[in-house]
């Protein structure tokens, strides 16, 4: 069984914010696609181990603050 993870959108968002990132930084700073980051953001998709690291490391946030199990 794999785990699979929620993306608290308000504050990914927050973090992009204060740190004047776009998703199209995000997107060049992880190789993920832009309609992945965005489908995540929407709720619409869930992240997989390698995916929340990825994202945390671009924002130099620790996982935990970024996403939830579901």
């Amino acid at each position: 069984m794999k785990l699979v993870f929620a993306l608290n959108a308000e504050r990914f968002k927050h973090e992009m914010l204060v740190q004047n990132k776009n998703v199209h930084d995000i997107v060049q700073e992880t190789g993920l696609a832009f309609v992945t980051i965005s489908n995540l953001m929407k709720g619409t998709r869930k992240a997989h181990v390698k995916t929340c690291n990825k994202l945390a490391k671009a924002l130099n946030v620790p996982v935990e603050e970024l996403f939830t199990v579901e």
